[in-house]
């Protein structure tokens, strides 16, 4: 503020009332006096502090008041608040600018870093829209203008397998069956070299199925191309996962774990996740307990094998002994410390050991175990019956379950091959 301001007195309103009109810029409304240089500096302050003239009628006030500020000797200073005022107008760039059919489509601001992050979002919710080279070049730019820490956690996860998907991957296992999983639903007459190769690969990652997949960027790219050729992209979300998610699921420390087959209960017992079948499993959390089988089950239908081996360690015993005896009903056979020594044994080209014979009566206090201590292991026994009796029950239901999800889909399958074979 200049100092023949600060040194001004400020007019009152009876003050202004002896102002003859024309010593307002505005004389009509008597706004904006310029009868002393003071209070020409203070209504340019108020008239383009409040955008007074935007509109047309303004015009006259405005030359007016620039006269009045050249005959007082200020018209710099109230040029200088002018141009302070004057509106600031940023082009706008966008994200995502494309020809299509003669139009041009532009989408995700990313002038701003505030429509940068918004546009972050916008992508995200809208990735089954765009192919997947317009994606990752509007990635690269929201990730170096947007605010990730306004963004959902998903939105910016997703942005971040765009723009680094070599630090995210798969195992094998899964990457596979989101090409089995498309490939059924094609016909064989409409197959060409394209649904050849991708037969192949899956082939050679079911040979190695919980390994880390090193190809999950390249297999992506040739998933959106055959989902794009059959009209499958239709589906992304609700029947099949987007490319991304299903080759680039989780960073490589999680599919490296999940890679790292097998993990040991709390009870002491080994699974081996790349001997364990899908029901198997399934069946297992679903008797350990719903919430651990929701925990591991991401997609709502099938058992994510690196949540599995995050979880089953931390099992607690109760849990964990359900967890083991279902499993062990549906067929899985865990190899025992005795078989681990045969086949060690077996391997060194080295005769068994002796192995002690015979089942053992523990039905009867052990040698040095006192009464107190017989009678909680005869009470834990009781216990483990009543659970085993009610993990059989629960595991005949979840079969009956199972087995009638699996035709009902496979009912689906046969319906879908008839239409597409024209039957």
């Amino acid at each position: 503020m200049p100092e023949y301001v600060k040194a001004a007195s400020v007019p009152t309103k009876e003050d202004l009332n002896d102002v003859p009109s024309d010593a307002f810029a505005d004389g009509f409304n008597r706004k904006f006096a310029v009868n002393t240089k003071a209070n020409c500096w203070c209504s340019a302050l108020y008239f383009y502090g409040n955008q007074c003239n935007t509109s047309g009628t303004s015009k006259q006030a405005e030359a007016k008041l620039l006269n009045a500020a050249r005959i007082w000797g200020i018209a710099d200073d109230v040029a200088s608040l002018k141009q302070a005022f004057e509106m600031q107008t940023i082009p706008a760039s966008y994200a995502i600018s494309f020809e299509y059919k003669g139009a041009k489509v532009e989408r995700c601001p990313d002038h701003t870093k505030e429509a940068a992050t918004a546009s972050a979002e916008w992508l995200y919710n809208n990735r089954t829209k765009f192919p997947l080279a317009v994606q990752k070049r509007a990635a690269a730019r929201l990730a170096a203008k947007a605010d990730f820490l306004n963004i959902t956690t998903s939105a910016s996860t997703y942005l971040d397998k765009l723009v680094n998907p070599e630090t995210y991957a798969n195992i094998n296992c899964k990457v596979a069956m989101a090409i089995t999983d498309r490939l059924s639903s094609i016909s064989p007459m409409r197959w060409s070299s394209l649904e050849d190769e991708l037969l192949k690969i899956a082939n050679d990652l079911n040979g190695r199925p919980f390994e880390v997949c090193n190809s999950g960027e390249l297999i992506s790219t040739a998933l959106e191309a055959l989902d794009v050729k059959h009209g499958l992209n239709t589906k992304w979300g609700s029947a099949l996962q987007h490319p991304v998610e299903a080759c680039l699921r989780v960073n490589m420390t999680k599919a490296a774990a999940a890679a790292d087959a097998v993990i040991h209960l709390t009870t002491g017992m080994p699974v081996d996740l790349t001997k364990i079948s899908d029901h198997q499993l399934e069946k297992g959390l679903k008797i350990a307990g719903d919430d651990f089988l929701s925990y591991c089950q991401t997609d709502g239908f099938n058992v994510d094998r690196s949540k599995a081996a995050e979880i089953l360690p931390t099992l607690p015993k109760p849990e964990a002994r359900r967890f083991e005896e279902a499993i062990k009903m549906s067929g899985y056979m865990p190899e025992t410390a005795d078989d681990l020594l045969g086949r060690l044994f077996k391997e060194a080209n080295i005769g068994m050991p002796p192995m002690q014979q015979g089942p053992v009566d523990d039905t009867n206090p052990m040698p040095g175990e006192d009464d107190a201590s017989f009678e909680a292991r005869m009470n834990e026994k009781k216990e483990q019956a009543k659970l085993d009796a009610l993990d059989a029950q629960a595991g005949l239901a979840a079969v009956k379950a199972r087995q009638a999800r699996q035709q009902h889909e496979q009912n689906v399958i046969n319906s879908q091959m008839g239409a597409a074979q024209g039957m």
